[in-house]
């Protein structure tokens, strides 16, 4: 297990230990990080989401500091909640994934809560999806190779993983041997059937824990100490491979609730298998 803890103690630094090593950005000020929830991406963009948008930015546009500052990037596409679902009272996005050919992504506040599913080059929505009327929260959402997996923001004995077939609608659960709090993104690797979950954890201990999916097990793999209090409040949010093709790269998403304007910061890991 490659356990160790990040701390945050400047604003870029390289942290160097057991195999693996990570980077943290300056802060980024821009829109989309007011209130940021989630990060997932294809070979050619970024796709960003907060409460109320998801950004799909090209990676041309390289992710660091200020480049996102207005107005020095302005053509980003942005992808609001459907009007309709507004009206009916769902005004959250959450954790974003991607499945297939399409960013799926969180969304919260009455039920039943919803996953939808945009097309990633028209940004079109062309599919919702129900989740179980009992859902209290859905805060992540991640997208497999045949499967979506979800659940509410706890894994635990009475909130289980959730499997969902989209193509014949069916929907398993599965129990994961550690309770996980505070869940804020996931993401899954093709290559070792698995899945990583960004945890804000309720203390200042958050980090990425592992799920193995053959055997449901779980293992927290790196831990992060952060500020979650005054001035910072910062909070671990989504987190995504670098590259779908090299799942040895992570990136984790960091917020920076600041008094005046919102900022974000990425922890990117290199070497995490």
């Amino acid at each position: 297990m490659k356990f160790s803890c990040l701390f945050f103690l400047a604003n870029i630094y390289i942290f160097s230990a057991l195999g693996f090593s990570a980077r943290v950005t300056s802060p980024i000020y821009s829109p989309i990080s007011e209130d940021v929830q989630g990060i997932t991406q294809t070979n050619e963009y970024w796709f960003i989401s907060n409460t109320d948008h998801i950004f799909r930015i090209s990676k041309n546009k390289k992710l660091v500091p200020r480049n996102f500052y207005p107005p020095q990037v302005l053509n980003y596409k942005k992808i609001p909640i459907p009007k309709y679902l507004q009206e009916l009272g769902y005004n959250h996005f959450g954790g974003i994934s991607i499945f297939k050919d399409w960013v799926i992504v969180a969304l919260e506040r009455v039920p039943p809560m919803k996953i939808l599913f945009f097309n990633i080059n028209t940004l079109e929505l062309e599919k919702t999806y129900n989740v179980p009327k009992k859902f209290e929260s859905l805060s992540w959402v991640a997208g497999g190779d045949m499967y979506i997996y979800f659940s509410e923001n706890r894994l635990s004995k009475k909130n289980p993983l959730h499997i969902l077939n989209i193509d014949t609608n069916e929907l398993k659960t599965a129990h994961i041997d550690k309770k996980i709090t505070k869940i804020q993104g996931g993401t899954y690797s093709s290559s070792r059937n698995k899945l990583l979950i960004a945890s804000d954890a309720g203390t200042r201990k958050g980090g990425v824990f592992q799920i193995d999916l053959t055997t449901f097990t779980a293992k927290k793999e790196i831990e992060i100490r952060y500020n979650r209090g005054f001035p910072a409040y910062q909070e671990i949010e989504g987190l995504t491979f670098n590259d779908r093709k090299d799942d040895s790269k992570v990136t984790v998403l960091m917020l920076d609730n600041n008094l005046v304007e919102d900022s974000m910061q990425f922890i990117e890991v290199s070497n995490f298998w």
